[in-house]
């Protein structure tokens, strides 16, 4: 089984899907989304969680983002 999270990069937007990898984090935290241009900086508001097949290959999320990143 997988596990997914969703982030967002505007309070109440649209949500975005990752794969957490082995990484804990929890709904408010700062993190990294990839793109093709670069990660940008989104809010987790769904905490990692087991997921059906469905969910399988996500991007995995990056890393939490820095003070340099949120600057």
């Amino acid at each position: 089984m997988s596990r997914v999270m969703a982030v967002t990069f505007e309070e109440h937007g649209q949500l975005h899907y990752l794969d957490p990898g082995d990484r804990a984090y929890a709904v408010g935290d700062w993190v990294l989304y990839p793109t093709p241009d670069g990660d940008v900086v989104a809010r987790c508001v769904w905490a990692p969680t087991e997921a059906t097949a469905a969910y399988e290959g996500l991007p995995t999320c990056p890393g939490p983002a820095t003070a340099a990143d949120l600057a």
